[in-house]
């Protein structure tokens, strides 16, 4: 019986270790496949056209550096970050 709870207990935590590095690699691919129906659907934008699109009152300098950021953060090519970019659920952020 002495022989039984060390080979138990292994095999616990390396179940637990394989369900953990799953769920890891599943939360990953989720954002990653988030992060790619965001690409299809958001074609590259100039400056010009992303400040039309942020909100009334935002600073132009502010909003651009905001957008260099993000870009830089999440590896997303600079003219494909539009203002109503969430950081999670688009990006793939977390």
């Amino acid at each position: 019986m002495e022989q039984i709870i060390p080979v138990l207990g292994l095999f616990v935590v390396g179940t637990a270790a394989v369900v953990v590095l799953f769920w890891a690699c599943r939360e990953e691919q989720v954002a990653w496949l988030d992060q790619e129906k965001y690409l299809d659907t958001h074609p590259p934008i100039n400056d010009d056209e992303f400040l039309r699109r942020c909100s009334p009152g935002v600073t132009p300098e502010v909003a651009l550096k905001v957008r260099q950021i993000m870009s830089e953060i999440s590896g997303v090519a600079y003219e494909q970050i539009y203002p109503d970019a969430e950081l999670v659920r688009d990006l793939g952020l977390d």
